[in-house]
């Protein structure tokens, strides 16, 4: 390539034929010197071409094409399009360095110009006027109202920002869950009253929050007796019990359960063992409900019942919501002397209510505020701001026997608690200084961006499984299947409008959280009713999945929203640090210290030496090129000075050149022409903007050779030779592995060899070859997509095994068989486990029940069973155990398939489901094996499994591999299984796709969540284990590094600029897989934490990961034009997204090769969720007569 550079020139390489297929990489920039880059092509492979420049159409020469430019242009500048565009590119060019792939950055950049589309919708002036509703006082000092309405009351500085119309939506609410006088308990002398205020978010409905997760009411108990707090206590627990049967009986609202605080303040799940569900809530269980609310109320401990409110007894529209309860206990036998009324709070914070809320009933406030105030004060017009009044009454310790150490304390201290946060709440809202109203004003527009309506999501999706787990274990449930229709709508709504096109990140985990949830209702044993929502585990499960999965965009929005757009709550925060350094201080996720004896402590004042390096773990076959990308840059003062171009223009030369090279001219000019196409222009034009930069950014990484050179790489077909004609076998030369055409030409030599030693290991010898009448004979091939790693897949994932057992025998003897060969399958089992092995358990079904090893081998007969059970229905079953390599256990899945032959060799029983395609991917390493396989179980008429026929019977079944992962939109193993068509067929058309999916970041985080998969399994495997830790096989010390690895490895991953992931990601989930490790000091050694909670963080860390997953693989299926396509043409039957056409506008565009620019969108298609049901026992499907073959 030349030296010599020219602005108004490119250098392209060229293919064999002549034309422009290589593209252009920084290494091969003209006069630009690239660290760490990889190598240049030979200037021989390419030429000199002439740049095109764009020509604005004249009316003359086409008037219809040079209006729709005008308008085109007209809606660029009147959304700042090209403004943001420039801006974008001038903060780049403003770097010492140049990175390999900016477009992460410009996509990161757009996405904070489209948050600002939603948060800027309305004008100051017109948010201003919601939040400064003229109020008026009353006769009692601070209490206000607002002008022409009577249902709001309180603070002028809080209700001005409400909105009254709103509010009465909750007036039926709040008359149907005020709790009647029969419930309240009275006692001589003693008396008792209710006051109710609304609370929290839902008090600002209709103003600062548009909607609202939770609506909380606060209610007061006041007990006016003489001097003895132990009846009022029992008052007061006596009468919130009344209540709490009273919500039980009554039919409009439903009850999740009673919720009393910690010791250590926190509020806990709704598993908690301090939230008491339903089944405690029973008359059985109210001396101890009783006996719990007193303790909680002599240590001012929140009490709150959790519910669902009926909202809109018309519509039948519920929400989630809260009663608290909290306790004031008045001392009037001190009214004879000259002291004021003596009292007892028993609430942490007694005048949060007054500052977070609003009363509906003038009496409420009143009564409230005189709680508080001497009588003097009271009706004092002429106080200052509630923040600032020193004689708020501080007699609340007049009983040093009760209460929380919160409410003990000097009135200093007090006022630092309450004093501060209520001089806050004044400067915001009720001295209106200029820049407090700006700060109000943000907050009421980040209220309405995406992330309050995520963050609602979220509280919705919580409150749903709140509900499954309160009634669990009953079939059908009218709120729950209400809610979840709710939420299903809500959902779609916010992460795919119908009427706004959303970021493809938005798209992608939308389709994977609908097939989530659709496959919520496919229980085992089928729900009696269509669409209900089962109150199982399973169902609590899946929306976990999905509420961690939408955290992921939840994170995207929050860092784009408060750092960019909104640098004044950033700054309100560090202010807020610094004035309250321990309540703002963000904890550190401790490491547990290993104790010897097994107790296992969190210690936060000291820190574990440096752990080992990353560097020492090695992770499959990588591919340099892809992983060195991220460390490559362009010196710019270097590239200047080499520069040959003119002194006057040497920068401008560096920077177009770096501009043409990573293709920013041909992505805007596509947009444009994407824009000019549509029938109408976008409301928000920023979605479509992200997309075009996310595919820009995976073209640069992935699409850095033709499709040629990488299939030339990879596949081989000169790699078998023939060594059995008859049985159409090949064999690899070099290695043991021996199979069909098919999958030989990608088996890497030094990797398969590997494989089968591992694959030997799991050979059952065991098995006689004769029982009772019955001749047996076994085969295990190595299967699935195990033969792509080491050139297609840079990773192991799972040894995939398919077990093939012959049984002969007489006729219509197969049950016999079957329940001989279900007893082999546990000796089996039991083998394993004696052989030291490390066995995950079995797995039965589509569901994938778990049998673990300690219940296979202490119930028999019951493992026997259902293992028979699902033989019969030939559902898939598979032994799953674990294999020791270096530092980490690789996953084995031996799939169990039994076949029954008769005497005569005419009449096959099949237990498994057949599936041709495998044949084709099996790898032996025995000829015999492998030919007697196939003379028994391959192709039904013995014929090559290269003829049509049996091409055609192949090809059917993997077809349906792929419309099964286009449901699930699980575009990783659906571009595996087109290879696999590929390979079949000779076609090569997906091998170069299906390789750039495999190596990418999606790739990547694939093989962080198998590692994630095998650590949750290993805990099972440890907490159910018999063996003590030293007897046990499962190594400790290799799991402390498997854990390792696998936190190093997904930190890399996620901050890779292929994985389009926001930046703090990688740090929130590696903060969080700090909890799952224990510190030996003695060995000085890191270990896996074995228990539940460790369970539940990588579980969270999983789904996380899942969704960037999801997100990439979803972009790079866009890009991968050929595979598109022909996962388009599946036609599996679902709605369709718009398809923009692109065509040629003003100029033709270059071609360069990988940088195909057929950019037809298209949503893959859903299919409804298949219904499983249990067929009867006795039904054998039958299978297809074959060919007498000779005697096993």
């Amino acid at each position: 390539m030349s030296n010599n550079f020219s602005p108004i020139s490119e250098q392209l390489p060229q293919s064999a034929n002549g034309s422009v297929q290589a593209p252009r990489r920084l290494s091969e920039l003209s006069g630009l010197t690239v660290n760490n880059a990889v190598s240049r092509l030979s200037s021989a492979e390419s030429e000199v071409l002439q740049r095109i420049n764009y020509v604005t159409p004249s009316e003359e020469k086409d008037a219809e094409l040079a209006l729709k430019m005008a308008l085109v242009m007209k809606y660029v500048r009147e959304h700042n399009l090209d403004q943001a565009v420039a801006n974008m590119l001038m903060e780049l060019i403003k770097r010492d360095q140049y990175p390999y792939n900016p477009h992460a950055d410009f996509h990161r950049y757009l996405k904070i110009q489209n948050e600002k589309f939603y948060l800027f919708n309305e004008s100051e002036e017109t948010i201003k006027k919601y939040l400064n509703l003229p109020t008026y006082s009353t006769s009692v000092s601070y209490l206000s109202g607002v002008k022409n309405y009577n249902n709001v009351w309180g603070l002028a500085g809080i209700i001005q920002a409400t909105n009254p119309d709103k509010l009465r939506k909750f007036d039926w609410l709040l008359s149907s869950i005020t709790p009647s006088v029969t419930t309240i308990v009275w006692r001589k002398d003693f008396t008792s009253q209710v006051i109710i205020a609304m609370v929290g978010p839902s008090s600002f409905y209709g103003a600062f929050y548009p909607t609202v997760p939770c609506i909380n009411f606060r209610l007061h108990y006041v007990v006016y007796g003489p001097d003895d707090v132990e009846i009022a206590i029992s008052l007061f627990s006596e009468s919130v019990l009344n209540d709490i049967q009273n919500m039980l009986n009554q039919r409009d609202h439903e009850v999740i359960g009673l919720y009393i605080e910690d010791d250590d303040g926190g509020y806990k799940t709704f598993e908690s063992p301090r939230f008491q569900t339903l089944s405690h809530l029973t008359e059985e269980n109210q001396e101890d409900i009783y006996e719990d609310l007193c303790n909680a109320a002599r240590a001012s401990k929140k009490i709150s019942l959790e519910c669902v409110f009926l909202v809109d007894p018309e519509l039948a529209v519920y929400q989630r919501g809260q009663k608290q309860y909290d306790f004031i206990f008045l001392d009037v036998s001190l009214h004879n002397n000259k002291d004021p009324e003596g009292m007892l709070c028993f609430c942490k914070y007694p005048m949060c209510t007054i500052y977070e809320g609003v009363f509906t009933r003038k009496l409420d406030g009143e009564i409230f505020l005189g709680l508080f105030m001497d009588r003097t004060d009271l009706l004092n017009r002429d106080l200052p701001a509630l923040g600032y009044q020193p004689s708020l009454r501080m007699d609340y310790n007049r009983n040093p026997r009760f209460g929380p150490p919160q409410i003990h304390k000097s009135e200093k201290e007090v006022r630092v608690e309450i004093d501060e946060p209520i001089e806050l709440a004044e400067k915001l809202k009720l001295k209106r200084q200029t820049t407090d109203t700006a700060m109000l004003i943000a907050i009421y527009r980040i209220l309405r961006g995406s992330g309050w309506r995520i963050h609602c999501l979220m509280k919705l999706n919580v409150s749903i499984q709140e509900l499954v787990f309160a009634n669990r274990g009953r079939v059908s449930h009218d709120v729950i299947n209400r809610t979840f229709t709710k939420y299903r709508e809500e959902f779609n709504d916010v992460l795919g409008s119908k009427m706004q096109k959303k970021p493809s990140d938005y798209t992608a985990i939308l389709e994977r959280c609908n097939y989530m949830f659709d496959s919520i209702y496919d229980a085992d044993p089928p729900p009696p009713l269509i669409d209900v929502v089962p109150c199982t585990i399973k169902t609590i499960e899946r929306l976990r999945s999905v509420n961690s999965m939408v955290e992921v965009l939840l994170i995207w929005v929050m860092e784009n929203t408060q750092t960019s757009t909104f640098p004044n709550i950033t700054t309100f925060f560090n202010q807020m640090a610094d004035i309250y350094p321990e309540e703002y201080l963000i904890p550190q996720t401790p490491i547990v210290r290993r104790d010897p004896q097994g107790r296992m402590e969190p210690k936060t004042n000291w820190k574990p030496p440096e752990e080992e390096n990353a560097d020492v773990y090695i992770h499959g076959v990588e591919f340099k090129k892809i992983i060195d990308q991220d460390y490559m840059y362009i010196d710019v003062q270097q590239n200047i000075r080499k520069s040959n171009a003119p002194a006057v223009c040497k920068s401008e030369s560096v920077i177009m050149q770096y501009c043409v090279n990573i293709h920013f001219d041909e992505i805007w000019h596509s947009f444009l022409v994407d824009l000019a196409t549509l029938p109408y222009f976008p409301s928000n034009p920023w979605p479509a903007l992200i997309n075009t930069f996310r595919e820009a950014a995976l073209k640069m990484e992935l699409l850095f050779e033709s499709d040629k050179q990488t299939i030339d790489r990879v596949v081989d077909h000169n790699l078998g030779k023939i060594i059995d004609s008859e049985n159409y076998l090949y064999a690899v030369h070099g290695t043991k592995a021996i199979g069909h055409r098919a999958a030989l030409p990608v088996l890497h030599l030094e990797k398969v060899g590997e494989v089968i030693e591992y694959a030997q290991m799991f050979d059952n010898k065991q098995i006689p070859k004769r029982i009772r009448n019955f001749k047996v004979a076994t085969c295990l091939p190595i299967s699935g997509h195990t033969c792509f790693y080491g050139k297609l897949s840079p990773y192991l994932g799972t040894l995939e095994l398919h077990e093939h057992i012959y049984f002969k025998g007489t006729q219509g003897c197969w049950l016999e068989a079957l329940q001989i060969y279900c007893q082999l399958v546990w000796d089996h089992v039991r083998d394993m486990d004696s052989a030291f092995r490390v066995v995950s358990g079995v797995f039965m079904g589509h569901a994938q029940i778990r049998w673990p090893l300690e219940t296979i081998l202490n119930q028999p007969n019951g493992f026997k069973t259902e293992l028979e059970y699902y033989l019969r229905k030939k559902e898939p079953v598979y032994i799953k155990a674990y294999v020791t390599d270096d530092w980490r256990y690789i996953p084995v899945k031996k799939f169990l398939k039994l076949h029954y032959v008769n005497e005569e060799e005419t009449h096959y029983e099949l237990f498994f489901e057949e599936d041709h395609s495998y044949l084709h991917m099996n790898i032996f390493w025995l000829k015999e094996k492998a030919a007697f396989h196939f003379q028994q179980g391959g192709t039904p008429d013995r014929y090559s499994p290269d003829q049509s026929t049996n091409l055609r019977r192949a090809i059917a079944h993997v077809n349906k591999h792929i419309a099964d992962c286009l449901k699930k939109k699980d575009f990783l193993n659906a571009y595996r299984w087109l290879t696999t068509q590929s390979l079949i067929t000779k076609s090569e058309n997906h091998i170069a796709s299906t390789w750039r999916m495999l190596n990418s970041t999606v790739g990547m985080l694939e093989y962080c969540n198998n590692l994630n998969s095998s650590l949750q399994d290993l805990i099972y495997y440890a907490m159910e284990s018999r063996y003590t830790e030293l007897e046990s096989p499962l190594k400790t010390v290799t799991l402390g590094k498997m854990i390792n690895a696998y936190r190093y490895k997904l930190n890399k991953s996620l901050q890779r600029v292929g994985a389009l992931a926001p930046r703090n990601v990688d740090e929130i989930v590696t903060e969080r897989l700090k909890s799952t490790l224990e510190w030996d000091e003695l060995s000085q050694l890191t270990y896996l934490r074995i228990a539940d909670e460790t369970l539940e963080v990588l579980r969270e860390a999983h789904d996380m990961t899942e969704a960037v997953l999801v997100a990439v693989s979803f972009d790079i299926n866009t890009i991968s034009e050929t595979s598109k396509g022909a996962l388009y043409n599946m036609h599996i039957p679902n709605r369709m997204l718009n398809v923009s056409v692109r065509s040629e506008v003003g100029y033709p565009k270059r071609k360069v090769d990988g940088w195909q620019e057929n950019k037809d969108f298209v949503q893959q298609p859903k299919s409804p969720a298949k219904e499983i049901r249990r067929p009867r026992a006795s039904v054998l499907n039958k299978v297809a007569v074959k060919k007498p073959l000779d005697d096993i």
